[in-house]
């Protein structure tokens, strides 16, 4: 039972490094940690030595777009490359993986033409070049629309946007 945060244990070590979903990281117990919504790392583990996953590294936890307009910051440096790579991929295409992928999902309210973009935060001095798709859903992950309008991954990328016909109900 956990009895407080630096609690003597009895020489147990008996927390580890929780990530939260909004990717911070706490050292906590496992069931507190459960109770936060977070993902437990292990007894032991800590936050200073614990690289926390983003919340939406893959499509099975991406984030939910609840409603249009929609604008978010992500920071994708730490993301893994594991979602196929857009066919638009004029930069290295060649890979097979999206490199740094960060998803996102949004169930269509109603029927119209939806515009995405993304930007690089080129006030970083980020030098990568976005690629934006949209896919069908987590199990086939066909991809409906692609954009890589220009750049090719040595200097700061610009812009990427799609239009894309959504339907109501229908889950991007």
């Amino acid at each position: 039972t956990f009895q407080g945060i630096g609690t003597d244990c009895g020489g147990v070590i008996c927390t580890g490094a929780c990530c939260l979903p909004d990717g911070t990281c706490i050292d906590v117990a496992s069931d507190i940690c459960a109770a936060a919504g977070g993902l437990y790392q292990g007894l032991g583990t800590e936050c200073a030595s614990t690289a926390c996953p983003l919340n939406n590294d893959s499509c099975d936890t991406a984030k939910l777009i609840p409603a249009i307009p929609y604008s978010d910051y992500a920071d994708n440096t730490d993301a893994t490359a594991d979602g196929p790579s857009g066919s638009c991929d004029k930069y290295n295409p060649s890979t097979g993986v999206m490199q740094n992928d960060v998803w996102y999902v949004y169930t269509a309210a109603e029927s119209c033409l939806l515009m995405i973009s993304i930007e690089p935060d080129t006030g970083t001095g980020d030098s990568y070049d976005p690629i934006l798709t949209v896919r069908d859903n987590c199990t086939a992950l066909t991809e409906l629309a692609c954009a890589d309008e220009a750049g090719d991954g040595t200097g700061p990328g610009v812009a990427e946007v799609i239009e894309y016909p959504v339907v109501a109900g229908e889950t991007y």
